[in-house]
């Protein structure tokens, strides 16, 4: 069946002079939705009738079909220049090259295009593939064929560099002329766009810059600059030299519109530097403000790992973190430091929470006097909410010391800074309820739009990215069992009693939401002992072996131990006790974790009390079994040393293999049990 179709089924608009982007976009998608863009993006010569008959039939149909859908899409002006092309590719190609935003060629006869087309097809596919030394004789031959576009309106650079390759990247700028490092395909990115957003090599850019520097205004299609896609796609380097050589009033653009999108992306992608300078430098720049959501200062709430709260490290990691000294805010990684192994990381980390700290008071000297409409267009009631779910108590602390009333803001739900605290699991933020003195009260009282108190809050589940942090579902529910303790601790009585929305009390609905996570953790102690116990019995089958089994052999008339007044029998029966009560207490521990009733209340204390001391018997119990094995073997090969040291060499590896794999476990017990810290009165 022949289509039928008028040009307003194609494009809203015929082709015009000034309407080239959103005309080729139109018509492009018309041609993929009728299965025809592949006439148009052919790289293969069509078939010969004289080869393939049927196939040069379907293809002079589907040619005819897509150049007339470009043919009617055009004004009659522009139609005149057009129709004598035979192919739609050729008058697709015209078309791109006489209205689109790049060089302006002059139309050559259809031949000429033929040979083009070719030239630029093989100069295309050798640059794609890395082979210079072949697409360099054919621009020796032609040394225009570098300027020439492929249907998606790319030149050989484009090519190089989504390929990715540096070294024909910068011998293709030497060989093209100034404006045709201009060139933008369809999408409107240039070359060096096209590093910005998919590559981040700053050498690329650094070529391409130095050989034309307005570059770095040119916009793509959806109105960004190079330093924006790369800022957006968080190349570090890339961001860093495109903004030395980016000038500042292009930022200024677009009603500052660059300049909040960059530093939005700047923050999020943690590229502190620049947007500290750039916070510095643009003194007019009203970067504060919502310019089509973006929101820088929503952007630094939700980047906890650019604050030390939201940063974990280890003890010793916390001790050089407050050794070391950050000289200036914006400062390069000082030499000294870069030269020692394991500090370079933790000094750059105290250097990107300096600079952000920098950055959110700048932030905080800007919205200073700001009246409350001031603060609604800066997005600060929306950036204190997010700073209270991803737990930056720096944020919240300085944001309130110049504007108090952001403390008391409250969401849709009317659930404010403490609200989320407590439903994120955020315990530095809700510790901070402890500053605020007299008005203790009225937040702890406060409810929101479903009738729920702080209580209610506590006994809704916790984000499973929050949950995640504790290794098992038992120490899952023992965290939400702390939570919920705590939060009782500070809320008036009647709240232990109220009833929400729905008609629960906070305990209803505490266990209502956890019986899932309590089934976990029951199920995951009951194996955890299960495969201890095991390892305990085993322990105890061969210490009580070893203790009848006397080394060195003993009188065969007394039955006195030959070694019996010897200092290494004496380790080997002494070690040998220790190993088999330990071991048996271990699997006691281990048979009343697998024997008990498993209530909420036990997840709190009991079950982890009973499997911090199976854990930390049963160690003791390999410990002293090794021990046990190196006295006996002592006394069996005496006067052998190397015999007996490489014994103990080996039969420290199960020590040195236990410990590594359980003392993780053992310490989230521990401090999560007798160190828990969600209420900490005493915060800095």
């Amino acid at each position: 069946m022949a289509r039928n179709f008028s040009s307003r089924a194609i494009v809203l608009e015929v082709l015009r002079k000034d309407n080239y982007a959103n005309w080729s976009v139109c018509v492009k998608n018309y041609l993929l939705s009728q299965d025809l863009w592949d006439i148009v993006e052919e790289t293969t010569e069509p078939p010969k009738e004289k080869d393939d008959k049927d196939g040069f039939k379907r293809w002079r149909k589907s040619n005819a079909t897509a150049l007339h859908a470009i043919q009617i899409s055009c004004g009659p002006e522009i139609l005149s220049q057009v129709r004598k092309f035979d192919t739609a590719k050729s008058a697709w190609n015209a078309l791109a090259m006489m209205y689109g935003e790049k060089l302006r060629v002059n139309l050559v006869t259809e031949q000429g295009m033929a040979d083009s087309r070719l030239q630029y097809m093989h100069l295309h596919k050798y640059v794609e593939s890395g082979d210079w030394y072949e697409a360099k004789k054919i621009i020796y031959k032609n040394p225009e064929a570098v300027c020439l576009t492929s249907s998606s309106g790319r030149t050989a650079l484009h090519i190089a560099v989504i390929a990715r390759h540096e070294a024909i990247v910068e011998e293709l700028v030497r060989l093209m002329p100034k404006q045709a490092l201009e060139v933008r395909d369809v999408g409107g990115y240039t070359a060096l766009a096209l590093a910005a957003n998919l590559t981040g090599i700053t050498k690329m850019a650094r070529c391409m810059v130095r050989l034309n520097d307005t570059l770095v205004s040119i916009k793509a299609m959806d109105g960004s600059i190079p330093i924006v896609l790369a800022s957006g796609n968080g190349y570090k380097e890339m961001t860093r030299y495109l903004y030395t050589v980016t000038p500042s009033p292009i930022l200024y653009q677009d009603n500052s519109r660059n300049g909040a999108l960059l530093l939005s992306q700047c923050i999020s992608n943690e590229i502190f530097d620049v947007a500290l300078d750039l916070l510095q430098d643009c003194k007019d720049l009203q970067i504060t403000l919502d310019f089509d959501g973006l929101r820088p200062l929503c952007a630094l709430a939700q980047t906890p790992s650019a604050f030390q709260s939201g940063s974990w490290l280890a003890f010793w990691q916390q001790w050089i973190y407050s050794c070391l000294h950050i000289r200036a805010a914006h400062a390069s990684t000082c030499v000294n430091y870069e030269k020692l192994p394991g500090i370079k990381k933790i000094y750059g980390q105290k250097q990107t929470h300096a600079q952000a700290l920098e950055i959110l008071l700048c932030f905080c000297r800007k919205i200073s006097g700001f009246d409350e409409s001031q603060l609604q267009k800066a997005s600060a009631y929306e950036a204190m909410l997010e700073a209270a779910k991803h737990g930056i108590v720096e944020f919240i602390i300085e944001m309130t010391r110049v504007c108090p009333d952001l403390l008391w803001v409250v969401d849709e739900d009317l659930r404010g800074i403490f609200s989320h605290a407590i439903l994120c699991r955020r315990e530095k933020i809700f510790n901070y309820i402890f500053q605020l003195k007299g008005s203790r009260q009225l937040v702890t009282s406060h409810i929101d739009a479903f009738d729920n108190n702080m209580l209610h809050l506590a006994g809704m589940l916790a984000p499973s990215s929050e949950l995640d942090r504790r290794p098992g579902a038992a120490l899952q529910m023992q965290r939400e069992l702390q939570w919920f303790k705590a939060v009782e601790s500070i809320v008036p009585r009647k709240c232990k009693e109220a009833l929400n929305i729905d008609g629960k009390k906070p305990r209803e609905l505490f266990s209502q939401n956890h019986e899932d996570l309590r089934k976990e953790g029951e199920k995951w102690a009951k194996e955890t002992a299960s495969s201890f116990t095991i390892v305990g019995t085993l322990i105890i089958t061969i210490m009580f072996s070893a203790a009848f089994t006397v080394p060195g052999g003993s009188d065969q008339n007394t039955g006195t131990p030959f070694y019996l007044n010897h200092m290494i029998f004496t380790v080997f029966i002494i070690s040998d006790a220790m190993s088999l009560c330990a071991s048996s207490t271990s699997v006691l521990m281990f048979l009343g974790i697998l024997t008990s009733r498993y209530a909420e209340e036990d997840f709190l204390n009991v079950l982890p009390t009973k499997l911090l001391i199976g854990l930390s018997t049963l160690f003791f119990s390999v410990v002293t079994m090794m021990i046990s094995f190196c006295a006996a073997l002592s006394i069996v090969v005496q006067g052998e040393l190397h015999i007996v040291t490489v014994a103990i060499v080996f039969s420290s590896i199960p020590v040195i293999i236990f410990v590594p794999l359980h003392l993780p476990l053992f310490a989230e017990i521990f401090n999560s049990t007798f160190r828990p810290e969600i209420l900490n009165r005493k915060m800095n």
